[in-house]
């Protein structure tokens, strides 16, 4: 297991100790978001305030890609069907589809008038995902017009569906 923190670490834990046992502190900021790899259980990513996102091999002491981004990164969700494919959702409400072969935005839009705050893949449906923001907008968003296409073109995610909701809620997809 492994969290990140205001302090800017990313700490890896002994869940049995309850005791961290490796720190990389690459970061010079707080490190908002860290996920695990669903294919690939030996690859992380984080997001920053520091406005980087760093992609790790965790059997190696750096990372081994990382992106300057211009705003702050809110979180990351990786693909559960395609381990090569990530989205991160920011402060300025955007959010890119991230492809870790060329460490490149395949598309980058605006999906809320205010912070993107939660993103997430559904587990059954390829390119298929939600978001949620401060503008308490839900949007479900279809995304496989372009992992389909590999990028070519400037299309963005077909926006399905989204609802206003008054108060916060937790949206598990």
């Amino acid at each position: 297991m492994c969290s990140g923190s205001a302090d800017s670490k990313i700490l890896f834990w002994d869940i049995a100790s309850g005791k961290a046992f490796k720190t990389i502190n690459e970061h010079k900021d707080k490190v908002q978001t860290v996920k695990w790899n669903k294919i690939e259980d030996n690859v992380l990513v984080s997001g920053s305030y520091d406005k980087t996102i760093k992609l790790f091999d965790v059997r190696d002491n750096t990372s081994c890609m990382n992106v300057q981004i211009s705003t702050d990164v809110e979180n990351i969700e990786w693909n559960p069907m395609n381990k090569y494919l990530f989205l991160s959702s920011y402060e300025n409400g955007k959010i890119d589809l991230y492809d870790i072969r060329k460490f490149d935005t395949i598309v980058s839009f605006q999906a809320h008038k205010k912070a993107a705050t939660g993103i997430s893949f559904n587990n059954k449906k390829e390119g298929l995902f939600t978001s949620v923001g401060l503008d308490s907008y839900v949007k479900v968003w279809d995304c496989d017009n372009i992992i389909n296409t590999n990028g070519e073109g400037n299309s963005t995610p077909n926006l399905i569906c989204e609802r206003f909701v008054k108060k916060s809620v937790v949206f598990i997809f």
